[in-house]
């Protein structure tokens, strides 16, 4: 099948201004998700993409929960057609630290062919050129048969989407659809697409030991009582064996395999050089014995986000800490229980807690992992959508990361999924200078175009 885009390229040049003009503004507002004072900000975003929605005959509703806000939108033109869904999120990270932008977070500013600001990729730019692309479809093919659409936006990715599973599941009756775009993933490199076949699960938890009820001078006490710092740091050491699996009993419980077909096309080639080009990275931890991709793609982990107590000014301040805390995030494997994972890790810490010690554990979020299928028809639909704008067969792979809400998507709306995008990872999501090109912006507009197109042509 053979779908034109000369139409829309042209009115990709004729109506850029207006496009960006919209990305823009989207990324002007600071809808940071995590933080209770954005609130209105986080409403503001929802208003200003419903006002877009609408002129286009879509019909809105705006859900409130705690203080972060999801839309739904659809637009039902013929109860016979295909219904395509697409989902995308407003909100963003916060900008810490701000010292180190070159040009404050929320004044997008355009420095070498790419947008600089929060959320110029994640995920307001691949939203932006998304419903940029559904908007044309709509002015360009009223004359047409069309396809039903309908939009699921969140307004707390970032910040574990507790909220929006609670909306989804409160209107899950209406958000049946035949295929679902999660467009909110990378391509391969800037002229190499891909197609994201599945991601890893998310838990996410912090605990704290403590062992004084103040701090101590680390002269008087030193070497008689037992530095919490010292002993969260046996306890973490306690969850890997020498090498480098994890010791947690239970971490491997009901870990599932993929399909043959589905390993069959998955590239488990890894770059080392990558990271040392890009990132600077020496050193790896990948257990002896396994291929990189393995252990980034497919096994879970244990990861240590941040571990502190005591002193963290300049200088120095001879203390023992009263308290010790860790965070933490895991990410599982195909079919393992979020909730089981974290009460093996609990139970674990709980057994390596030195006697006298008291422990506080705090869940922060439990999501599944999710996989797809390469034989899905929004997959095969994605396939050929990015063969066609990027005139590259597409990489295909998995993703070491997790987009939590994605398996409730899966089983409430019933649909095909594909998990796509045009990011790439050196464009410094969830960091200072947050940036996305512009040309990759004009890719995934064209990429939507020809999804819709694709479908367009079935009725």
């Amino acid at each position: 099948m053979h779908i034109d885009l000369s139409k829309y390229r042209s009115y990709y040049k004729i109506h850029k201004d207006s496009l960006l003009e919209f990305y823009f503004n989207l990324l002007k507002i600071p809808s940071i998700s995590t933080d209770p004072k954005h609130e209105n900000d986080c409403k503001k975003i929802a208003d200003f993409v419903e006002d877009f929605l609408k002129p286009l005959g879509f019909e809105t509703e705006i859900h409130k929960e705690n203080h972060n806000y999801l839309i739904f939108a659809s637009r039902i033109v013929n109860d016979k057609a295909p219904t395509l869904c697409f989902y995308g999120h407003t909100d963003v990270q916060p900008c810490d630290p701000l010292n180190l932008w070159d040009s404050p977070p929320f004044e997008p500013h355009v420095r070498d062919g790419a947008v600089f600001a929060r959320g110029a990729q994640d995920n307001k730019g691949q939203l932006a050129y998304t419903l940029c692309a559904i908007e044309s479809f709509i002015k360009e093919e009223k004359d047409k048969k069309q396809c039903n659409i309908k939009l699921i936006i969140e307004g707390e990715e970032e910040s574990g989407s507790h909220g929006t599973e609670k909306i989804l599941k409160k209107i899950a009756h209406k958000l049946l659809c035949d295929e679902l775009y999660v467009v909110d993933f990378d391509a391969k490199s800037k002229n190499i697409p891909a197609i994201v076949l599945g991601m890893r699960g998310l838990c996410a938890f912090e605990f704290s030991i403590q062992n004084a009820s103040t701090d101590l001078h680390s002269g008087m006490y030193g070497g008689v009582v037992y530095n919490p710092l010292r002993a969260i740091s046996e306890m973490i050491a306690s969850c890997f064996t020498k090498e480098g699996m994890l010791a947690i009993e239970g971490a491997y419980q009901d870990l599932g395999s993929l399909t043959d077909d589905d390993m069959s096309v998955i590239d488990f080639s890894f770059d080392k050089g990558h990271l040392q080009r890009v990132f600077h990275v020496e050193a790896l931890c990948v257990p002896s014995g396994l291929e990189p991709r393995l252990a980034n793609w497919i096994l879970p982990t244990f990861e240590i986000n941040g571990l502190f107590g005591g002193y963290e000014d300049e200088g120095v301040k001879t203390v023992l800490p009263k308290k010790a805390t860790a965070k933490i995030s895991c990410r599982i494997g195909k079919d393992q229980d979020p909730q089981r994972f974290i009460k093996c890790c609990h139970d674990h810490l709980k057994k390596h807690l030195p006697l006298g010690f008291k422990m506080d554990f705090k869940i922060h979020q439990a999501a599944s992992s999710f996989y797809t299928s390469i034989h899905a028809s929004s997959v095969l639909k994605s396939q050929k959508a990015f063969e066609s704008v990027f005139e590259h067969t597409p990489w295909i792979g998995l993703s070491g990361a997790s987009v939590p809400i994605v398996g409730l998507l899966s089983r409430l709306t019933g649909a095909n999924v594909s998990l796509m995008g045009v990011g790439l990872d050196t464009d410094q999501i969830h960091a200072p200078n947050e940036h996305f090109s512009l040309d990759r912006f004009e890719k995934g507009f064209y990429s939507i175009i020809h999804i819709l197109k694709q479908t367009q042509a079935s009725l």
